[in-house]
């Protein structure tokens, strides 16, 4: 019951607006408005902000019976209570996502919580003709309170309880549970001064503190959302897919984009014309799927995920996407074509794990379906095992020398079998090792198999002069490659005339002043070095020549399209004469006719290697086959 007589206490509810306007400032211009915690939070700061306003005439309406008409102090608080319990429903909603909650989950949630709130607006419809809330005097407009607006402080009470339930949730922070508890406690707290000091207006009050509490705590969305592009960031994508996989049952559709070329265009094009690119693929994205969250991951790589989908829906933009992408770009006057990689993955049917999302999203790239990224995922699981187990073995390839019929070198390379995949090519492998990080760690390997190899076997007595063994750009690259060779060497106490080191021209596009460190400290230990696959790509004449090779492996491209296409073969017999005019030593690869090796003969080749000679064979049949060929 209130007393006309003792006014009630307004200054409270007037602190209360401008919190609520400073908390609405601070959420609008510093959070991200796109997530629903964020829109269900402004939600219940607005309804807050109305609620106080109402509070505030309601009591002056009360307290001042000749300045305002009945009609007008009933109104004022009949709206104070209408809003009051739909601003704890919204909070209820907004505790949900502020704690992590599944959008699916939460809408059945709600459903069934919207119970109490329909009572709630069942007695308020009552209120009319029964005052079953509170009555107001017509002439004095004093109050007094009924048996509903106890149940509306039940409902109250109801919602804040059933949002402390939400603590449960195995995906909110530590943190975030401790905000919503401090809420809970102090409105309850703040319900109870209320009712024992019903003149003093402090519990919106409270709730406006309590609500900008939660503001300021809410993570500056700066960090992975970008508001000027409207579009998060890899951080952002790391906290989600986090969020993501911690549910029980994690349900969501991405959409991968990959441009692999995007450091081309970069370089042809420059960074004014690349960023205009990624801003046009965005706009591209945003036409198609205005609905979805998109991640900018830098690099040209996006991901547009969708946690409610339709699983048609999701087919037909995933179709539109890549279609789009596979078209050419307008950008500033320049038409720009770029292959581009898009993949739709469905978890957790696709990918179970997070870490089989992050990896997938870093490192591998050319993949255009889940096949492919789940076999690569296998094959980097395959490499991993045969590092730590000794899985992977070397076998040897012989090659002729044209000279003099006899097989004095041989090819070094390196296989693997597993025991769930079977036999995986190296192309495979060597591609998954070199993105996963691990591909030092197999050169390595290579390296000691072939060198203790040599040292266990006395090959110079059955005819060899060198063994060739393949080097990545990585190895290549790293510091202190050649004093690892050394030691090596020194190790397993073998002649290092006996090796012959290969790279392909990557190495030397990428960086050709380690490949010339690399070639000094070969040449200065007795060692040699061989250009591999040259003709294979876009092979830059002038490059491969001022290098100090000292022998070149011709691809087995040139050799095989010699009598398929018009200049086959006057381009193999040119490029044969050419390295021959440098003085470095002519090696053709994948020979496998009488044809093929009668052409390379008369072409004056140094040697030849394929299967017309041998297939790569294990170190056992390799002496076996040497032997033989002594004999």
């Amino acid at each position: 019951m209130h007393e006309p007589v003792m006014g009630y206490n307004i200054y409270f509810d007037i602190a209360a607006i401008f919190i609520s306007i400073a908390a609405l400032i601070v959420l609008f211009f510093k959070r991200d408005l796109r997530k629903s915690e964020n829109k269900w939070l402004g939600a219940v700061l607005i309804n807050g902000l109305v609620c106080t306003v109402f509070d505030i005439l309601s009591a002056l309406s009360i307290d001042y019976p000749t300045r305002f008409s009945f009609e007008w102090a009933y109104t004022f608080t009949y709206l104070y209570f209408f809003i009051h319990i739909t601003t704890l429903l919204f909070f209820f909603i907004f505790s949900g996502f502020y704690l992590g909650g599944e959008k699916q989950t939460l809408r059945k949630r709600t459903r069934l919580i919207m119970i109490p709130y329909m009572i709630g607006v069942a007695l308020l419809i009552a209120q009319l003709p029964t005052d079953i809330i509170y009555k107001l005097d017509e002439k004095t407009h004093y109050y007094t309170t009924g048996i509903g607006y106890y149940f509306l402080i039940a409902i109250s009470v109801f919602y804040i309880g059933a949002s402390m339930l939400q603590l449960r949730s195995k995906v909110a922070t530590k943190a975030n549970k401790i905000v919503i508890s401090v809420f809970a406690i102090v409105t309850v707290l703040s319900l109870g001064t209320k009712y024992l000091f019903s003149n003093v207006l402090i519990e919106l009050f409270v709730q406006s503190l309590l609500l900008l509490m939660i503001v300021v705590s809410l993570e500056d969305s700066s960090k992975y959302y970008d508001q000027t592009r409207k579009v998060y960031n890899y951080y952002g994508f790391e906290n989600d897919i986090s969020v993501l996989f911690k549910r029980n049952n994690p349900l969501s559709s991405l959409i991968v984009i990959k441009n692999p070329e995007m450091a081309a265009v970069t370089t042809r094009y420059g960074k004014i014309v690349t960023a205009e690119l990624l801003e046009t693929m965005l706009d591209g994205i945003r036409q198609i799927a205005p609905d979805a969250t998109i991640y900018d991951l830098e690099n040209g790589k996006f991901v547009i995920a969708h946690v409610d989908f339709d699983a048609n829906g999701i087919a037909d933009e995933y179709k539109a996407i890549k279609a789009r992408f596979e078209k050419e770009w307008d950008v500033n006057k320049h038409i720009i074509n770029i292959k581009s990689n898009v993949v739709l993955i469905n978890i957790p049917e696709d990918l179970h794990q997070e870490e089989q999302l992050i990896q997938f999203v870093e490192k591998y790239e050319g993949f255009e379906t889940i096949v492919d990224v789940k076999r690569s995922v296998a094959v980097e699981k395959a490499i991993l095992n045969a590092i730590i187990n000794n899985g992977f073995f070397v076998v040897y390839q012989p090659l002729l020398n044209m000279s003099n019929g006899i097989y004095d070198r041989a090819e070094a390379l390196v296989r693997l079998v597993d025991e769930e995949l079977g036999y995986i090519s190296p192309d495979e492998f060597v591609r998954v090792a070199e993105q996963n990080g691990v591909m030092l760690d197999l050169g390595d390997i290579v390296l000691n198999k072939v060198m203790d190899f040599i040292s266990k076997n006395d090959l110079q007595l059955l005819g060899i002069k060198k063994i060739n063994i393949n080097l990545s750009p990585i190895q290549c690259s790293s510091l202190g490659f050649s004093e690892h060779l050394a030691e090596l060497i020194e190790f397993y106490g073998i002649d290092p005339s006996l090796l012959c080191f290969e790279v392909t021209e990557t190495m030397a596009f990428h960086d050709a002043n380690a490949l010339t460190r690399l070639i000094d400290d070969l040449h200065a230990m007795n060692s040699s070095i061989a250009l591999d696959d040259f003709g294979s790509g876009y092979s830059n004449i002038v490059n491969v020549f001022s290098v100090d090779y000292d022998e070149i492996k011709i691809d087995k491209s040139l050799l095989w399209n010699a009598n398929e296409y018009n200049h086959g073969d006057a381009i193999l017999k040119e490029t044969i004469n050419m390295i021959k005019e440098v003085k470095k030593e002519v090696v053709v690869e994948g020979v496998e006719t009488n044809d093929q090796l009668k052409k390379l003969t008369e072409l004056g080749c140094n040697y030849c290697q394929g299967f017309i000679f041998s297939k790569p064979i294990k170190e056992d049949e390799f002496i076996s086959f040497l032997r033989r060929k002594l004999d």
